[in-house]
Order: structure tokens, then C-alpha cells, then sequence
């Protein structure tokens, strides 16, 4: 593939968080974009002989670890490094959690300023303006 050429690909799930984990550990980049929406669902199957006796407890083992979320765990614990390629494209570090700073409280600060500005002047127009009956 050339050098700037976009493409398109559709894997399952897991198969693409394996994918950015293996590219970002080896380029520490994320060149790739998952979409937050899923576009099909990829049955997975396991193959018995028919009457299998293993066949009902196997089912009922997948069935638990899935809707218990461990299978889900178990694949977060093993693609580490994929935080960074799971935001959006053009979403930077200023858009992450962080601490609030003096900065990011101006307009409250400016707002009871004003309150407080009001407030005296309302207070001194009482005072000395309205008479006292």
C-alpha cells in the first residue's frame, strides 16, 4: 500500500484491537480508526460430533464467560496499547480528563463578579436614593 493511500477493511472486534495493539507496539503510532459502530455481527462456532455429550456444557461455560464479561476482560488485558487508537482522528490530548485549572474557571468567576457588581449597586442606589417611610 503507498504512503498516504486510504482504505477501508472490516474484521471482527477483537481481531482488529489485536491488530492496533501489535501496529502501536511496534510503532508506538495509531494509524488506523475503528468506528464506534458496528456494521455486522461474526458468528463464532465450535465443531462437536453430533450427540456430543460436551456439546450443552461447553454451551453453557461460553455462554456464562460471555455475558459475565470475562471473554471481553480477558482480550482488554491482552491488547494493552490500544487507549490511544481507540479516539477519533483529530482528537488531541486537550480533549482527555484532566484536572480543572484557574483558567477553566474564568467565565464562572466573571459571572459572580457581575453578581456581586449588581448587588452593590443595587444596594447603594437603596441607600442613598429611596426614601425611608
Amino acid at each position: 500500500m503507498a504512503t498516504g493511500e486510504k482504505m477501508a477493511t472490516m474484521f471482527d472486534e477483537k481481531a482488529i484491537l489485536m491488530i492496533f495493539n501489535a501496529i502501536f507496539s511496534q510503532t508506538a503510532t495509531c494509524p488506523l480508526y475503528m468506528a464506534k459502530e458496528g456494521t455486522m455481527i461474526t458468528p463464532l462456532g465450535m465443531v462437536f460430533p453430533k450427540g456430543s455429550p460436551l456439546k450443552p456444557k461447553v454451551d453453557s461455560i461460553l455462554y456464562r464467560l460471555r455475558e459475565s464479561g470475562l471473554m471481553d476482560e480477558w482480550v482488554r488485558r491482552e491488547v494493552t496499547n490500544i487507549t490511544q487508537c481507540m479516539r477519533r482522528p483529530g482528537q488531541d490530548e486537550q480533549n482527555q480528563e484532566r484536572p480543572l485549572n484557574f483558567e477553566d474557571c474564568y467565565g464562572i468567576f466573571a459571572l459572580l463578579g457581575i453578581g456581586y457588581l449588581s448587588a452593590t449597586t443595587c444596594f447603594l442606589f437603596e441607600l442613598f436614593f429611596i426614601k425611608h417611610q
